[in-house]
């Protein structure tokens, strides 16, 4: 091989070289601009709703903080109290049959739900299933929730 085609071969590995450092550059831009977008995203606490999943149990509904909330959309294991349900005709004894609803996210899969019911004070063997599926199958309303920061030496 000539000089003259080592030259044009060395030229042209120069070139791909800029060419993909460029397209690295700009990928780097879009990676800083999305870490400076997601720093300045308000925290959000979240409102669950289940769907009618069966006869025995109404929609079920729990209320989360932003830190629980963040912790479920990461995919950790919670376990979070909703906020009960009763019977809407009582028993002739009175009794409203009031049972707590135990929410289970992630814990058989990343995005999985499971709601079981007990009643106060109880620890069933068994508890009965109110629903079963994923957070997709839920109705999620999302608030944005203002921070305020303190000042030092305040």
């Amino acid at each position: 091989m000539d000089i003259k085609s080592e030259l044009n071969l060395i030229r042209k590995s120069i070139e791909e070289l800029h060419t993909e450092l460029s397209l690295t550059k700009g990928e780097i831009r879009k990676l800083r601009l999305a870490i400076q977008n997601k720093k300045r995203e308000k925290p959000k606490e979240a409102t669950l709703v289940s769907p009618m999943w069966c006869y025995e149990w109404d929609q079920m509904t729990i209320d989360l903080d932003p830190m629980t909330w963040k912790s479920i959309r990461s995919g950790e294991l919670v376990i979070a109290r909703g906020r009960g349900t009763r019977l809407d005709n009582p028993l002739p004894n009175g009794d409203d049959c009031f049972q707590w609803d135990f929410w289970s996210f992630n814990r058989d899969e990343k995005g999985s739900v499971i709601i079981e019911m007990g009643e106060p004070d109880v620890v069933p063997e068994s508890p009965d299933v109110a629903f079963r599926g994923d957070l997709e199958d839920l109705e999620i309303i999302e608030t944005e929730v203002e921070t305020t920061r303190k000042r030092k030496g305040v």
